[in-house]
């Protein structure tokens, strides 16, 4: 996004940085992005989520941990870290629900609720780097497979993919 802008990429790591390394959830608030891509970004609506805990779960061998994230207006979804030798893995949520009904997925069967917006979706990514980098390593991959069909909201998810 900000690349197509016109804005050099490091801005867009500072950005990351801010974010991920420092928490910063308000753009006003990120010192060394310059004033004119803060300005850029609240006036194309670029907004930061951060969702609240509700649940963590973690397999036996602590490779895989399920996360139960809950946004503003209540509404919850799964995200999962997924390790493996040499790489992790984010699986994350385009919908809260999904209308596909698929009858081998508990998702499915619990209906469509709503789409998420690029800021939700991106969001927890956010959450699964902040923990990896915790533990002094860093997400590198990326899988639109947790709730929801990610081509049916195509353009959030396609943000978020654009802003990784």
């Amino acid at each position: 996004m900000l690349e197509r802008s016109g804005f050099k990429p490091i801005h867009a790591d500072a950005i990351w940085g801010a974010l991920q390394r420092k928490g910063i959830t308000d753009i006003g608030r990120m010192a060394k992005v310059p004033d004119r891509i803060r300005k850029f970004l609240k006036s194309s609506g670029y907004v930061v989520c951060r969702p609240e805990v509700v649940r963590e779960e973690s397999s036996k061998d602590g490779f895989t941990r399920k996360v139960l994230l809950r946004f503003e207006d209540g509404e919850a979804v799964e995200t999962v870290l997924m390790r493996y030798k040499g790489r992790a893995t984010a699986c994350v949520s385009t919908q809260a629900g999904c209308a596909m009904g698929c009858v081998f997925c508990a998702t499915g069967q619990s209906g469509f609720r709503r789409q998420l917006n690029a800021s939700e979706i991106l969001a927890q990514v956010h959450h699964v780097a902040r923990v990896l980098a915790g533990e002094g390593s860093r997400l590198r991959n990326l899988v639109l497979m947790g709730q929801g069909e990610p081509l049916h909201n195509y353009d959030a998810s396609m943000r978020c993919v654009d802003s990784v």
